[in-house]
C-alpha cells in the first residue's frame, strides 16, 4: 500500500467462472505524497460493531449483476469525479474535495438500492450523522465531509483545525460514552466544559477515532 494520494486505474477485466462478476487487475500510482496535505484528519463515528447482512463482496457483486446505475456511473460519472478529486487535493480546496466525496459516498449508496433485491447499509444512526455534517457546513461553507463504505459506520474528513467544534458538535446530538469523551478531551479534540446532554431518545456512538490521513502500512509495538 502507498502512501499519501493514491490513484488506482483498471487495466483488465475478465468475467468469473459461472457468474457475470468481473475481476480486474488494478495498478497503483501515488500522485502525491502524504506530507502534502498534512492537516487533512479523518474521524470514524463507529455506530455498529455487528456482523452486516450481506458482506461487501457479496454486495458488490450482486450490484454488478443487477445494477443499471453502476454500469452508467463508471463510464459517465467516475472519470469526470475522479479529475475534479485530484485537482481538489492538489489545491487544497477543501469545499470541494468534500463536495466530491460526499457525491460519490451518496451515490454508492443509490447503487446499492438500485440493486436487485436492494441492499441497505446505513442505519437511521448512520442519516443522523449525514444530519450533523449538514448542519456544521450550513454555517460557514462545507468544512467536513462524510463517507459510508459498505456498513453503518461513518468516515469523516475534515482540516485538523475544525476537529474539535466538529466533535464538540456530534457530542451534543449522540450518546457518547464518559470514557470516550474523556479520552477526546485528553488529547485536546474536545473542550468538555462546551458539552451539553444530548436528548435521550437519540443514537449511541460505541468509538470515535481521529486520525491522520494517507499514511503507509506501519508495524506497531
Amino acid at each position: 500500500m502507498k502512501e499519501g494520494e493514491v490513484k488506482q486505474e483498471k487495466q483488465n477485466a475478465v468475467t468469473a467462472p459461472e457468474s457475470v462478476f468481473f475481476v480486474t487487475t488494478c495498478v497503483h500510482s501515488q500522485v502525491l505524497p502524504e506530507s502534502f496535505w498534512p492537516d487533512l484528519r479523518c474521524i470514524i463515528v463507529v455506530l455498529e460493531e455487528s456482523e452486516k447482512d450481506v458482506g461487501s463482496s457479496d454486495g458488490m457483486r450482486r450490484s454488478v449483476q443487477t445494477s443499471e446505475l453502476l454500469q452508467y456511473r463508471s463510464t459517465a460519472v467516475v472519470p469526470e469525479r475522479i479529475r475534479r478529486l485530484i485537482h481538489a487535493y492538489e489545491s487544497r480546496n477543501f469545499s470541494e474535495f468534500g463536495r466530491v466525496v460526499m457525491a460519490e459516498s451518496n451515490q454508492l449508496h443509490a447503487v446499492c438500492m438500485d440493486s436487485f433485491p436492494p441492499l441497505k447499509y446505513m442505519s437511521d444512526a448512520s442519516w443522523q450523522v449525514i444530519r450533523v455534517v449538514d448542519e456544521f457546513n450550513a454555517e460557514d461553507r462545507i468544512r467536513a465531509a462524510y463517507t459510508f463504505d459498505a456498513g453503518p459506520n461513518a468516515c469523516i474528513f475534515l482540516e485538523e483545525k475544525n476537529v474539535p467544534v466538529f466533535l464538540e458538535q456530534l457530542c451534543r446530538q449522540f450518546v457518547v460514552a464518559p470514557e470516550i469523551v474523556t479520552s477526546l478531551s485528553s488529547s485536546g479534540d474536545v473542550r468538555l466544559s462546551t458539552l451539553v446532554a444530548p436528548p435521550k431518545s437519540t443514537f449511541s456512538v460505541r468509538n470515535i477515532i481521529v486520525s491522520r490521513v494517507g499514511g503507509s502500512p506501519r508495524v506497531v509495538g
